[in-house]
């Protein structure tokens, strides 16, 4: 019992010592290039790494060449079980008010090895809050959105595609 403990004690420390000396700002400038591929582009960001994490400040971000809004802050933290993103103060363009909120102020997406098949996905902003999840083996993504009443008043068109259960809109999407 002692080796097998002795075992998982190196095990923690080896991956503990991987995680903090990892090169954070190449694991982005990697991601980076990746998103470009997706025609996902972010620029004018303040990069601060720390010992688990890596934050983004003041950046913007565009999707073929149409400038989607900015970020305040993005920090990825990442951990022995379980990695998270959490975005402050997302405000989309003003091109897109007329068919959805733009103002968000958190989203928290979490991935943990104790639940290695979803990514939890949550959310506030001035449409309510959202409680979410996407599933990596079937590729679905499921959400449920306790609305405010901005949404109710200004974006029926939206809460008329999702399905109404108990006072809460829900919606699923398979890629």
């Amino acid at each position: 019992m002692k080796k097998l403990l002795k075992l998982i004690s190196y095990i923690l420390f080896f991956f503990f010592i991987l995680i903090a000396t990892a090169p954070k700002e190449n694991i982005f400038f990697y991601a980076q290039e990746k998103l470009k591929d997706a025609k996902i582009e972010i620029y004018n960001q303040k990069i601060n790494t720390s010992l688990f994490s890596i934050s983004l400040n003041n950046f913007n971000i565009k999707y073929n060449l149409l400038d989607l809004g900015d970020v305040k802050v993005a920090d990825f933290s990442f951990y022995v079980f379980f990695n998270t993103l959490k975005i402050k103060d997302l405000n989309l363009d003003q091109s897109f008010s007329k068919f959805l909120p733009t103002k968000i102020k958190e989203i928290n997406i979490t991935y943990s090895i104790l639940d290695p098949l979803n990514i939890i996905i949550n959310s506030k902003g001035n449409f309510g809050d959202i409680n979410g999840k996407f599933s990596l083996l079937d590729l679905k993504v499921s959400i449920e959105l306790k609305q405010s009443d901005l949404m109710t008043l200004k974006y029926k068109k939206i809460l008329n595609q999702m399905k109404k259960n108990k006072g809460v809109y829900t919606y699923e999407y398979k890629l």
